[in-house]
């Protein structure tokens, strides 16, 4: 996963679903975590009906996250939003259900990664024009899912 920089421009690498499912529990003004083991199931059930996923998707993603098979219930998420086949979709990482997402909106087009792109070779505002000229609609829904869920 590529590393990021912010603030003191120090690198860190980005949390797996592993790390943010067994650590850092958000507080109450924090906007992170893993919606399915950080939300309370009645608040996913609503907002998943709200996005258009089918009940009976809805009710085996409860399912999993009481069992607590996290990860497993973002796979199925995964799979009903974008009509995927049942039980093909491994996430273990929050980027990798983005890209994965991109990539099948793009009709399975490999996406490049915002590491790819070096300072010595693209100024800001180029590549600023780039990714948002990449972005579909159904990046968008993607994207305010994820803002959805800082809410």
């Amino acid at each position: 996963m590529p590393v990021q920089t912010l603030g003191r421009r120090k690198s860190y690498t980005p949390y797996s679903c592993m790390k943010i499912i067994t650590s850092n529990t958000p507080g109450s003004e924090d906007s992170h975590g893993c919606p399915f083991k950080h939300w309370d199931p009645d608040t996913i059930a609503p907002r998943f009906r709200k996005y258009g996923v089918p009940q009976v998707a809805i009710n085996e993603i409860l399912g999993l996250v009481r069992d607590h098979h996290y990860q497993i219930a973002c796979a199925r998420y995964f799979e009903a939003t974008h009509n995927v086949p049942s039980e093909t979709v491994s996430i273990n990482h929050p980027n990798e259900y983005f890209q994965k997402s991109r990539e099948f909106y793009n009709n399975g087009k490999k996406m490049p990664s915002s590491g790819s792109y070096s300072r010595a070779s693209f100024s800001q505002q180029q590549v600023k024009k780039e990714v948002t000229e990449e972005v579909t609609d159904n990046d968008k829904d993607v994207m305010k899912m994820m803002v959805d869920m800082e809410g």
